[in-house]
C-alpha cells in the first residue's frame, strides 16, 4: 500500500518537525538520516556516547508513540509478545546465599 506507507512517512515528519525538542531532532537527524558515526557527533557536540544513544532512544519512542496513536503501529509490546513472561521472583536471596567452599569455612576475624 503506497498511500499507508506515504503517510507514515508524512506522519514520521511531522513528529520530528513538532514534538521532538531541538536537541533530539539535531541528534536524531543527525544520525538516522544523514548517517553521523555516534562517536563522531558525540565528539563534535561535546557529549558523552550515552548521551547521544539516550536522545536517540527518546526520540524513537516519541514517534513510536506518535505512529501507535495514530493506528500505523501496532501497540508497544507486539515485538515482544514471543518472549516468555519474566519471573517475578525476587533475586535477592540468590545473590546473598554463603559462599561454597572454603570462603564458607573461613572463620571470621572477630574471633
Amino acid at each position: 500500500m503506497p498511500g499507508r506507507s506515504a503517510s507514515r512517512l508524512a506522519e514520521v515528519r511531522r513528529v520530528v518537525d513538532e514534538e521532538l525538542t531541538a536537541h533530539q531532532r539535531r541528534i536524531f537527524v543527525a544520525v538516522v538520516v544523514d548517517q553521523i558515526p555516534r562517536d563522531a557527533l558525540a565528539a563534535g557536540l561535546g557529549l558523552q556516547k550515552n548521551a547521544i544513544y539516550k536522545v536517540i532512544f527518546d526520540a524513537r519512542r516519541k514517534i513510536r508513540r506518535a505512529l501507535v496513536a495514530k493506528g500505523y503501529l501496532e501497540g508497544p509490546g507486539f515485538r515482544h509478545a514471543a518472549r516468555p513472561a519474566r519471573c517475578r521472583r525476587p533475586r535477592w536471596p540468590r545473590c546473598h546465599r554463603r559462599p561454597a567452599g572454603r570462603a564458607a569455612r573461613r572463620p571470621s576475624a572477630r574471633g
